[in-house]
């Protein structure tokens, strides 16, 4: 296998120094890349055949380039733990400069309630990530960032936010949400970021997770595709009114 492509790009304030097989990795990446003379201690990842042929087998219905990029991000997660970042499983939108994870187990409709939220709130609302982003965890602040890995959408940002709060969508005929304590959250939780295959990064993981849960609230949302399930999640979680918001915004018009 020959690594014919090698480009560094900063990731949620880190610099990775990567080695690749195929250019396709460059493009999908090509929003995050800076120039050798600006990397940092760049982090090293270099694939191996082992490597992509692992995520192939994992995802055998996507082309070899774009498990090239599975593997990758793979790797970042494996070493993300020990400098106070996971990664993780949702949507994450900022709404007015404060970010807010949408997670959900896959095809229950986080993406749609999100699309919902663009539709109805506009400018209030900035798309940070569609469906991998990077949390960093430290003291009693979270941050996200958004990365190359955003799902079929291709919702991504290059930007970092302050993370205020969580919300695990489910499906439900009735539009309702309730506040979690911390061990209700914890197994949905479990389930949607990345845990390390050595130990320490697994250890170091839980840690994370745990210091997340004390950080920030979270929330349940069950909930149907409509309008009303926009105005139910934000004034449940934020106390805003969509009515208000929108007035708001026909008065700076």
């Amino acid at each position: 296998m020959e690594l014919k492509e090698h480009f560094y790009m900063r990731v949620a304030d880190l610099d990775w120094e990567i080695y690749a097989e195929n250019q396709d990795v460059v493009r999908y990446t090509k929003e995050y890349q800076i120039k050798e003379e600006e990397a940092r201690q760049a982090i090293p990842i270099k694939m191996t055949e082992e490597k992509i042929a692992r995520a192939c087998k994992d995802q055998p219905e996507f082309p070899r380039d774009m498990n090239e990029t599975t593997a990758i991000h793979r790797e970042m997660g494996e070493i993300l733990p020990k400098k106070e970042r996971i990664l993780f499983h949702g949507a994450v939108v900022s709404f007015l400069g404060e970010g807010i994870l949408f997670t959900a187990r896959s095809g229950v409709g986080k993406s749609t309630h999100v699309k919902l939220w663009k539709k109805y709130l506009g400018d209030a609302v900035e798309i940070v990530n569609g469906d991998k982003p990077i949390l960093q965890v430290k003291d009693d602040s979270c941050f996200v960032y958004g990365t190359p890995w955003a799902g079929k959408e291709g919702w991504q940002k290059n930007c970092k936010r302050e993370l205020k709060r969580i919300c695990i969508v489910t499906r439900g005929k009735e539009n309702k949400i309730r506040k979690l304590e911390s061990k209700d959250a914890l197994t949905t939780l479990l389930s949607q970021f990345y845990l390390p295959e050595n130990q320490e990064g697994a250890m170091l993981s839980i840690s994370l997770l745990d210091q997340l849960l004390k950080n920030l609230p979270v929330y349940e949302l069950s909930c149907n595709i409509s309008k009303e399930a926009v105005e139910v999640c934000l004034e449940g979680m934020t106390g805003y009114k969509l009515k208000d918001l929108n007035e708001s915004e026909d008065d700076r018009r």
